[in-house]
């Protein structure tokens, strides 16, 4: 009995660190055409976000919400963009910004 119990209580803690994992951002990439510029994350989970813009200066915000980041998101190219700066930040300890 104690045996069961021992592996009942390791898949309920498993189990339940695995649901509140963070979800995590694999890249940023941006892509332009005539029509628009889009900003693809690659992520490894699904996660759940706001988006919102700020003026003085003009930007959008987009908070993903119990999310990490693998590398830095500034290090894409931006050259063949409308979009001058990407910047980001960790909110809240556990969402990023």
């Amino acid at each position: 009995m104690q045996i069961l119990r021992f592996w009942i209580s390791l898949f309920v803690l498993y189990g339940h660190s695995a649901l509140c994992a963070a979800a995590l951002v694999e890249k940023l990439s941006a892509e332009t055409s005539a029509e628009h510029t889009r900003l693809v994350f690659d992520l490894n989970s699904t996660l759940e976000h706001r988006i919102f813009t700020l003026e003085n200066p003009d930007r959008l915000v987009i908070d993903l919400i119990d999310t990490q980041s693998r590398k830095s998101l500034t290090d894409i190219d931006l050259s063949a963009t409308p979009i001058a700066l990407v910047r980001s930040a960790v909110r809240n300890e556990k969402d990023l910004r």
